[in-house]
């Protein structure tokens, strides 16, 4: 695969049809703020949220650390506007949750109202999710960008066509359909790692789905082990010269909460080692890849194109196999 498949992320090309199907969804749904908060008695405090239009939609989940006294007033206001232009709560017990639907466009913001407390300060969190049409030339681009990735891989592999989806889904996620192998990108995690500038994570997340699918359509029994897919993924990294991108992917592990993963583990049980381990585990690769990455070729190289094989003779790069690419087309002219 070559370095546009993580330039794909921000940049445009053109690319010829292909017969997988491609949807990215009109609306996009991802969290636009999440943070706890303190509004001392007799104050307001504001939290910027984003720009909207009209049928758009804001969910916000408001919490309360106060012990006694957890009412709190919360409300999603147009910015610049009147109390006429806000739609929350009023004096209402945390924890609690509401939506609005946007009726007018422009910029957002989340309003907190203890002015009726004369001295009791409140404190808390809040999320608030934001869900978003998509103007038609972000769309092309998230399309192109899907498009890139679908022609990268089905000129690489030799691998039954399967499709990608990029939609919202209420929960930061991307997962392999067991039957057919699609993968759906979730616009939750899509739109969180976008906006924070983690396009490297981005890449390992969709590598790893696309590890499942592949050994999932290949039959291979070890389609659904993840530490597996995660191998495959920083394989991938290589393969494309971006591997110090994993590292944005490592960060993203890191950042997890492992003890609220362990919890969720026992009460529901994943198959997903805790992200610490996965860390930890791709730690290790990035810092002695050659046998891993070997181990790989070796397994790959049969499923892969003549084209991509041919690529790997002329120019097998620092851990390409040029024998073992030989080999593998001399064994298709038989």
């Amino acid at each position: 695969m070559r370095n546009y498949f993580y330039a794909a992320l921000f940049c445009c090309f053109s690319l010829a049809p292909t017969q997988a199907d491609i949807h990215v969804a009109n609306q996009m749904r991802f969290e636009v703020l999440k943070t706890g908060f303190q509004v001392n008695a007799g104050s307001e405090a504001y939290f910027d949220l984003t720009a909207a239009n009209i049928g758009d939609r804001f969910e916000v989940s408001v919490q309360s650390t106060n012990g006694l006294f957890p009412d709190i007033s919360a409300y999603v206001c147009l910015k610049g506007g009147t109390n006429q232009n806000c739609l929350g709560y009023t004096k209402t017990k945390a924890p609690y949750r509401f939506s609005i639907d946007v009726k007018k466009p422009g910029n957002y913001i989340l309003k907190f109202d203890n002015t009726y407390s004369a001295f009791t300060n409140k404190k808390g969190s809040v999320s608030v999710n934001a869900t978003l049409q998509i103007d038609q030339n972000t769309r092309a681009n998230f399309e192109q960008m899907f498009r890139g990735m679908e022609q990268e891989i089905f000129s690489t592999f030799n691998v039954p066509k399967f499709n990608m989806r990029l939609q919202p889904c209420r929960s930061e996620n991307a997962f392999s359909l067991n039957d057919g192998g699609h993968i759906t990108i979730c616009s939750e995690l899509f739109m969180k790692l976008i906006r924070e500038q983690k396009p490297g994570a981005l890449m390992g997340i969709i590598f790893h789905e696309l590890g499942h699918s592949l050994l999932n359509l290949w039959g291979q029994p070890n389609w659904n082990n993840e530490e597996t897919v995660d191998e495959f993924a920083i394989t991938m990294m290589y393969w494309d010269g971006i591997q110090e991108k994993a590292f944005d992917w490592v960060s993203y592990f890191e950042a997890k909460n492992s003890v609220q993963e362990a919890n969720h583990i026992l009460q529901k049980g994943d198959t997903h080692p805790l992200s610490i381990q996965r860390a930890r585990n791709a730690r290790n690769i990035l810092n002695n890849p050659a046998q891993v990455i070997s181990r790989w070729n070796k397994f790959l190289y049969p499923y892969l194109t003549t084209s991509k094989l041919r690529a790997l003779i002329d120019n097998p790069g620092k851990h390409g196999d040029r024998a073992l690419a030989n080999r593998v087309l001399q064994s298709r002219s038989h």
